[in-house]
């Protein structure tokens, strides 16, 4: 996922919206931290962003960000199992913690 800079009106509306927090406000504008980001796409679903800044990244079908995306996008099939993403909730959960 990544936001458009000449799209975003820097409202932060989406900012709320992520599950993992990646989304920060930088600027004036929100930004996407691609080492935060798990290409969930919760943000690109849900947010009714003012300017339509929220898209798909091209990196998304890069690695690492598409193990990252069939790992936690519940939208998006596993090309090799036929299965879907777990969400945001396992990954959150499973992703690791400071203390690991």
């Amino acid at each position: 996922m990544f936001i458009d800079e000449q799209e975003c009106t820097g409202c932060g509306v989406c900012i709320p919206y992520c599950p993992v927090e990646a989304i920060s406000d930088r600027g004036g504008v929100s930004f996407i931290d691609f080492d935060q980001c798990v290409e969930c796409g919760v943000c690109r679903r849900f947010v009714d962003c003012p300017g339509n800044a929220i898209h798909e990244s091209p990196e998304t079908s890069e690695w690492p960000r598409s193990v990252r995306r069939v790992f936690s996008d519940p939208i998006v099939v596993h090309p090799s199992t036929g299965q879907r993403g777990r969400g945001t909730e396992e990954m959150k959960t499973n992703w690791g913690s400071p203390s690991q």
